[in-house]
Formats: structure tokens, C-alpha cells, sequence
């Protein structure tokens, strides 16, 4: 069972980097992220995890899995990361606006994701790797945002 200050720092820190990202991304980036949240969390996951563990020393797990949220929408994939039992998805309001915010922070047991999922995989994320140029670009921008606000 995870410590409900970890759910709270993590939120924090999930809810400003969301934030800063839907500044950075609204109507005037290009690429991937043109249609953020939908159709980019794994690069979502790659710079969150990034700077989970950049900025504030945090290792994370990076899943991935098969999404259906109905038997009539097609099967997508869909990414989150696990912070010692924590999950962080900061794209679940892709699927559906009413259904799920924007950040959900939680333990795995109540992430509401979790029916829809055809499997799910994982993929370490224990160390610091570079982000490609696209990626560096986006990450700079969410930066000044973060700190400008310190």
C-alpha cells in the first residue's frame, strides 16, 4: 500500500507537468504532439519519466499495453508509469473527457484503466537515457514553464 504523501508529491508533480505540457502543446507544435493527449503518451511517459528522475531523483517503470474502451472502438496503445506501486498516466483523458482526468494518480489497484487493458508490458526506466531532438525541444520548453512558476 503506498504512503498518501507519495500519492500527493507525485500528483503535484504529475499536475504541474501536465499542465506545462498542455501550455507547450496548445495549437502551435507540430509533430506528434499537434494532437496531444491523443496519440502521444508514450512520448507523454518518455519526458515525464525523464524528468521524474532529472529534476526530482524519482525512478520510474514505463507499461505499455492494449487499450479497448468499447467493443466498438479499435485497440490502442496506451502507456503509464509505476513509482513503487504508484501509477502516473497524465494522457487518460485521450480515451474519454468525462470518464477520466486529465492526471491520474494512484495506486494500481484503483487505476480505472485497468479493465480496459489487453495486456500491459513494462520497460525500465531506472536510468537517465537522452531524449531525441524532437523530444529535447518539447522537454525544454515544459522546463521554463516549471520553473517560472517556482
Amino acid at each position: 500500500m503506498a504512503y498518501q504523501n507519495d500519492i500527493q508529491t507525485l500528483t503535484a508533480i504529475a499536475e504541474a507537468f501536465r499542465e506545462a505540457l498542455d501550455h507547450v502543446t496548445h495549437g502551435f507544435i507540430t509533430g506528434v504532439f499537434s494532437k496531444f493527449p491523443k496519440e502521444c503518451g508514450a512520448d507523454a511517459c518518455d519526458l515525464l519519466q525523464y524528468y521524474l528522475l532529472n529534476v526530482h531523483a524519482i525512478k520510474s517503470d514505463y507499461r505499455v499495453g492494449k487499450v479497448q474502451i468499447s467493443p466498438q472502438a479499435p485497440e490502442i496503445a496506451h502507456c503509464y508509469l509505476l513509482v513503487n506501486g504508484i501509477i502516473i498516466d497524465i494522457t487518460a483523458d485521450q480515451f474519454h473527457q468525462e470518464w477520466f482526468p486529465k492526471v491520474i494518480v494512484c495506486e494500481s489497484s484503483e487505476y480505472p484503466l485497468i479493465p480496459y487493458f489487453k495486456y500491459v508490458r513494462s520497460k525500465s526506466g531506472q536510468t537517465l537515457l537522452p531524449l531525441n531532438d524532437y523530444l529535447q525541444s518539447i522537454y525544454g520548453q515544459v522546463i521554463k514553464i516549471l520553473q517560472a512558476k517556482v
